[in-house]
């Protein structure tokens, strides 16, 4: 049976995706799991997999084509079977952009689309680290690929006799410096605009008491290997996971005109990279133990700092956790299309008031919860953050045993 092998949702706004690498050739076998094909966006680069085991049919394109997401760009099935569908027409494909050995004429947009994708992902992390606008340099590659060797000769010829390029220029008056926005910084800037103009945030601030939680932790990790240690965030995916489940209306998608309540719960979690945030996902957080979740969220956390996300999914929720600096609270902006996020900051040791013995040193984190008020009103989101709170300061609520030895 012909089954088409699809171009994943590589970003919640983006429609497009660029085939960087093909791994396999058409009538080769694949394995579930293995890697069929590699693919980029602006953001980062992802893996697809075969969901099934079956031969390679059809490839529908040539490595540095754009093609729309969710269409086929491959299809696989079993030895024999015929591919009925044409391939490379926009309607069965999603073809947005084909490079050929043939092209000579390109029209602006299409040469601009070209110059972009004919690098291969070093090659853009090279002009990047150079400050080079990718599309100001000549390729002498193939097809007018560009080379390493074309970046560096290209950053020469700037640095030695161009006063303004690439995006930095200096003003010769005050000696500043003009930086352009980056494709992901502008992206970035481009998203947080839109959600505060057209979202109508409020917030609510909420202190929890972590000290057990802490020591917990502490006493845990005393126990696992290094490279398995459990940290506070895990914790706080398992607890906003477990609370989403009795609060399904925070899990959700908004448009101008609806919510969607997502059936599954998928937690993004906000990671700082050189030049900007991505968010990769933990797909169905609340399904999983602690000690899954700790291993994951390193996984994912680790790939997306290097440029490649490890799943496509959508995210329902987020967390930025600013705890690792000496912030204890900030006003976090909501990741579209979700309905909130919860801003993280550092716990801090204060005296607060005890039944037992009057006041006592405790260890306080603030929450924060940002919400969208057409999705969520005030009195829901206190709820949530009120059980979320009782979660953390009772962990035998979230599956946590205080019995760590």
């Amino acid at each position: 049976m012909v089954k088409p092998i699809n171009m994943p949702q590589v970003g919640q706004d983006l429609e497009t995706a660029i085939i960087s690498e093909w791994c396999i050739e058409e009538n080769d076998k694949v394995e579930k799991g293995d890697v069929i094909a590699v693919v980029e966006s602006d953001k980062a680069s992802f893996d697809v997999e075969a969901f099934e085991s079956g031969t390679i049919l059809k490839l529908l394109f040539d490595e540095g084509d754009e093609a729309a997401v969710f269409k086929p760009i491959a299809y696989y099935g079993d030895p024999g079977d015929i591919v009925d569908e044409a391939p490379n027409t926009e309607n069965s494909t999603g073809l947005i952009s084909k490079s050929t050995d043939s092209q000579v004429e390109v029209n602006a947009q299409t040469e601009t689309i070209t110059k972009a994708i004919l690098a291969t992902p070093v090659v853009k992390r090279i002009a990047k680290e150079h400050n080079i606008d990718i599309l100001s340099v000549s390729g002498s590659g193939p097809n007018g690929r560009i080379l390493k060797e074309d970046i560096l000769k290209f950053a020469e010829i700037d640095l030695n006799g161009s006063q303004e390029s690439n995006g930095v220029s200096s003003c010769s008056q005050s000696g500043d410096q003009r930086i352009e926005y980056s494709k992901m910084r502008q992206k970035i800037a481009n998203r947080l605009v839109e959600s505060k103009q057209q979202i109508p945030h409020f917030y609510l601030f909420m202190d929890v008491d972590v000290t057990e939680l802490i020591l917990w932790r502490q006493e845990k990790n005393k126990v696992v290997d290094n490279g398995d240690k459990i940290s506070i965030n895990d914790i706080l995916i398992l607890a906003v996971a477990k609370t989403l489940k009795k609060f399904p209306q925070l899990n959700t998608h908004v448009s101008q005109s609806h919510l969607v309540l997502k059936s599954d719960i998928n937690i993004g979690i906000a990671v700082s990279l050189e030049d900007g945030l991505i968010v990769p996902v933990l797909e169905h957080a609340d399904e999983k133990e602690i000690e899954k979740i700790s291993v994951e969220s390193r996984e994912i956390i680790e790939s997306a700092r290097k440029g490649k996300l490890k799943s496509n999914a959508q995210g329902t929720f987020t967390i930025s956790n600013l705890g690792m600096y000496p912030i204890n609270k900030f006003i976090p902006i909501i990741n579209t299309p979700e309905a909130v996020i919860l801003g993280v900051g550092k716990a801090e040791k204060k005296v607060v008031p005890t039944e037992s013995a009057g006041f006592g040193v405790k260890d306080i984190l603030t929450l924060t919860l940002a919400c969208d008020h057409r999705a969520v009103d005030g009195a829901l989101g206190s709820q949530f953050l009120e059980e979320l709170k009782s979660c953390l300061e009772n962990i035998e609520r979230i599956g946590l045993d205080k019995k760590t030895n």
